[in-house]
């Protein structure tokens, strides 16, 4: 068809963006429903809105003027000659078959064209016709059976079926990372398909690669744990060497701790699991309260201190360079230390009169993958202990401890966890402990630390952050979240 008769037969086959409409007068045109009284009815069929180029178009197919309001065409096709329809609508039909013939031609036609451009990358043809796609690639001098070509799995289509319909062999394998395509995140993997020996002989050929591949990444994790393994026992080995020249053992700074059920509890990859002791202020005797006027100098220092970084890990080395108390004085400082020497009341002088207890607390941060939070830990109280003024910790290796903290999930407040108190055991100079553990997730477990860098002595404290895993705090959560639904 040349571009005229194709214009012509346009012409023909729409006027005005509208085809012929042989319902018309069905639709527009017809008398209204009646009762059986002879009467109108209520309900009328309803009538599709007509705009005026459907209006104008009718008027020209049936050669009627177009010019004038949709009432005026209207009127000239009511009073049209109606005999002619039937030739006007064979006329408009043939046309627009002809132009839908010539717009199926020309599609293809384009599509060939974009098919054989030489710029068509192979993923390109797969994408439009998989089938054509396999046939052209591997179609080497007329046959289908001495090639074969690899297709990265990344793309979003299984070439089996096509492959199959051709009488191919088709394999899909695990491939080494030199076959990952750009900006591929997902496992490498290729679909190859050509004639069977050569599609088998390739298959084993990139599954040996990719043995190898894998072989050389074990033996490069091997080295790295080996030497992360010796690094850690050097690191070890310098803290328990430090802590042995102490007088006392010092429980405070970097811990690392062990224990299965909890590390392995929320994920496939094994949680790092870890502590960080300091020394605290709060009453042994009462420690869900909050800290004792002493340790007011030390609830200014920063809490911050001994937090863990975004992923749960810390930096043990960050422990040594933390300053002590007495290094630094503030006003806070300075104000405990006025209330101290001020002159004591009545109440203070019969309270000063009886004996002190000089007992060493410690507060700690934990990350314990299913939960995280704080602890208080205190020594185990015996009238022998509460009498002893030159406590040491060497001596009374067993301590107490507390804890509240959040789940790590949807960090939800663990309400009630402090009401039981689980022992520790510290061992190896100060370097090693056993204690006990339970929470809701895995039960009562046994977890086990080892020191990984010194405190020193370094002071803190747990009161803000007792406070705010309080039951108090969970309640007030639970309101903000879940409003007058909360419990």
């Amino acid at each position: 068809m040349t571009p005229e008769e194709y214009n012509r037969a346009k012409r023909e086959s729409k006027r005005y963006d509208h085809y012929f409409d042989s319902n018309m007068d069905r639709i527009y045109f017809a008398e209204p429903l009646r009762n059986k009284n002879g009467k109108i009815a209520a309900r009328q069929p309803e009538i599709p809105k007509a705009n005026t180029p459907y209006w104008k178009a009718q008027c020209s197919f049936r050669g009627l003027k177009t010019s004038g309001t949709i009432e005026d065409l209207q009127a000239r096709l009511r009073t049209r000659n109606k005999s002619k329809d039937a030739e006007i609508e064979k006329k408009s039909t043939e046309a627009s078959t002809l132009v839908h013939q010539e717009d199926r031609r020309r599609a293809a036609a384009q599509a060939e064209a974009w098919w054989i451009d030489p710029s068509r990358t192979f993923r390109e043809h797969l994408e439009k016709d998989s089938h054509r796609a396999l046939k052209d690639n591997l179609d080497k001098g007329g046959s289908l059976s001495r090639s074969y070509e690899l297709i990265p799995m990344s793309y979003l289509f299984d070439l089996q079926k096509p492959a199959l319909d051709l009488g191919l062999s088709w394999q899909r394998v695990h491939a080494p990372e030199s076959y990952r395509e750009p900006n591929s995140y997902r496992d490498v993997t290729v679909q190859i398909v050509g004639q069977e020996k050569a599609v088998n002989k390739k298959a084993k050929e990139i599954s040996a690669e990719k043995q190898k591949e894998v072989r050389e990444m074990e033996k490069k994790r091997l080295v790295a744990e080996k030497a992360q393994k010796a690094a850690d026992k050097a690191k070890k080995q310098a803290v328990l060497t430090e802590a042995k020249k102490m007088d006392d053992w010092d429980l405070t700074g970097g811990w690392e701790v062990e224990c299965d059920d909890l590390a392995d509890y929320s994920s496939e990859q094994s949680s790092k699991l870890t502590m960080n002791v300091w020394c605290d202020h709060f009453d042994p005797t009462n420690p869900r309260g909050a800290n004792t006027p002493l340790g007011d100098a030390y609830d200014n220092e920063e809490d911050d201190e001994f937090d863990q970084d975004e992923s749960g890990e810390t930096d043990y080395d960050d422990y040594s360079d933390m300053e002590t108390d007495g290094e630094e004085e503030d006003e806070e400082d300075t104000y405990a230390r006025t209330k101290s020497t001020a002159k004591p009341t009545a109440t203070a002088r019969s309270k000063a009169s009886q004996p002190t207890v000089s007992l060493p607390c410690f507060g700690a941060t934990f990350s314990f993958g299913v939960v995280s939070g704080v602890m208080r830990l205190y020594p185990v109280q015996t009238p022998r202990k509460k009498s002893n003024a030159n406590f040491k910790v060497k001596n009374n290796k067993t301590f107490e401890f507390i804890w509240r903290g959040r789940e790590t999930g949807e960090s939800q407040i663990q309400i009630g966890s402090d009401k039981n108190a689980y022992e520790i055991t510290f061992g190896n100079h100060g370097t090693t402990f056993t204690g006990k553990f339970s929470c809701n997730y895995v039960g009562k477990v046994t977890i086990k630390g080892t020191k990984m860098s010194h405190g020193h002595g370094q002071k803190g404290s747990s009161m803000s952050r007792w406070e705010q895993l309080s039951e108090r705090a969970h309640d007030q959560e639970s309101r903000s979240r879940w409003g007058k639904w909360s419990w």
